[in-house]
């Protein structure tokens, strides 16, 4: 999307433009242990003491005037989202809660358009749902862990890389609150992936998370080593 922008800007400063193009071009840090001072929108590039974009902190009003009219006029909801997760982080406005308000909407409707890559479904769902938890709103907290249930459970029947469902099920088995789906789909998750070691230990690692007995994490790890071993018996054998 910052590509198409660029090559519609006249490359003026006060080409509105110009603004929308400095919001796409954040870098977003869905991981909390990867960010740094400057939260979750980090630059794309750095320079010694240079960076693009300049910090969240240091943009113009102007620019964020610009995001707060494109935010609710995109017509892709990961676009507008970005627009409102920024002017969230950056607090803009009497009422900024608005905007992480927004911004979960927006990456929830991300979601539903299933139009981006994997990587960007699961950051739309686990942004909306870290907005919820930031916001401390029960209500929203249980829409973005309804839709990241939905979206683990359409990875499944569309079997599709796990790399949606297992690190959002990773997730969900951290919730403070049980999720009632939550051992039906890591069961799913075993038996559409579970031909993978590496991707059977993952969805093991989390259904060791749902059990209660030592003896029965025990059992689940043994599953994990016997998959590795059966892998690398199966590899001598073709050698």
């Amino acid at each position: 999307m910052s590509s198409a922008l660029k090559t519609l800007s006249s490359k003026e400063r006060d080409d509105p433009i110009e603004a929308l193009i400095v919001g796409l071009d954040y870098h977003f840090r869905s991981y909390p242990e990867q960010r740094d001072e400057r939260g979750p929108f980090g630059p794309m590039m750095e320079f010694g003491d240079r960076v693009y974009p300049m910090p969240l902190a240091e943009l113009p009003d102007d620019v964020l005037e610009v995001w707060a009219q494109a935010a609710p006029l995109c017509p892709l909801g990961a676009v507008g989202a970005r627009y409102a997760d920024l002017l969230w982080e950056r607090r803009f406005g009497d009422e900024a809660h608005q905007w992480a308000r927004g911004a979960i909407d927006l990456y929830l409707q991300g979601v539903d358009e299933r139009f981006d890559h994997p990587h960007v479904l699961i950051e739309m769902a686990r942004r909306a749902y870290e907005l919820a938890r930031t916001l401390n709103d029960p209500g929203l907290v249980d829409v973005t862990v309804a839709k990241m249930t939905e979206l683990v459970r359409w990875s499944l029947q569309e079997g599709t890389t796990p790399g949606i469902a297992l690190p959002l099920l990773e997730v969900l088995a951290d919730q403070r609150e049980p999720v009632a789906e939550l051992g039906e789909l890591v069961e799913g998750a075993i038996e559409t992936y579970g031909n993978d070691p590496w991707h059977l230990e993952a969805a093991l690692e989390i259904k060791s998370k749902l059990v209660s007995s030592e003896e029965e994490k025990r059992s689940l790890h043994e599953t994990q080593v016997i998959a590795f071993r059966d892998r690398d018996l199966r590899g001598s054998l073709h050698t």
